[in-house]
């Protein structure tokens, strides 16, 4: 991997952990520790929204200077590395993958029968097959056929559909709205994300909109 790329995505995986650290204090100094209601003077809850507004406003912009830039349109060019840390990362992401899918699994059939919910129930099985494609996804890059990773791809898209009505499901009722805000939010950068980069393996690349939703 070049410099420029390299900084740029070790930049934005440091904004990525600085974001979460914002959102572990405003979980711990912005709502009641009783009721979970959010306390309207804490300005943790103004700092985290104007940390997103403006990580993805800087973001649009730094990828856009990206325009006239030469990249790979087709996959599995677009994605082929061989860096062990690439390769490494993406075996720890599909088993972080699987084991938080098997968490839900363990949760729904220890759960009290009217406790047990479907929606969970599904998303578990769904993540276990969807880390496996995931996989698949990255192997893909090593061959020559454009749609090897297609079928994965399409699965880890619909699955991060389901995964996103099953969150909105889960926190219908939910009346604080920031308890639930940034998961819907993550899901969908996720969903958008994976979307396009299924994109390379149909011959219909968008390499700007890929770059900056993965880095969302």
């Amino acid at each position: 991997m070049q410099k420029k790329p390299l900084m740029f995505c070790g930049f934005t995986t440091m904004m990525g952990i600085f974001g979460a650290f914002l959102r572990w204090l405003q979980n711990m100094q912005g709502f009641e520790t009783d009721s979970g209601l959010p306390i309207t003077s804490s300005p943790w809850h103004l700092v985290v929204l104007i940390y997103l507004i403006g990580f993805a406003v800087w973001l649009f912009l730094d990828v856009r200077r990206m325009k006239g830039a030469v990249r790979p349109s087709k996959y599995p060019e677009a994605f082929a590395c061989d860096s062990k840390i690439w390769r490494g990362g993406a075996v720890v992401f599909s088993l972080l993958m699987a084991v938080s899918a098997v968490i839900t699994l363990f949760d729904v059939v220890n759960a009290d029968p009217e406790d047990r919910s479907v929606f969970s129930l599904i998303l578990g099985l769904f993540g276990i097959i969807c880390a496996i494609c995931y996989m698949s996804f990255i192997n893909g890059t090593r061959g020559k056929n454009s749609k090897n990773g297609g079928f994965a791809g399409i699965v880890i898209v619909v699955f991060y559909c389901y995964h996103l009505i099953a969150t909105y499901k889960t926190f219908a009722s939910e009346p604080v709205t920031w308890h639930f805000a940034i998961q819907i939010l993550s899901v969908a950068a996720c969903l958008l994300a994976f979307y396009y980069i299924s994109g390379f393996a149909y011959g219909s690349p968008r390499v700007l909109p890929t770059i900056y939703f993965c880095h969302l």
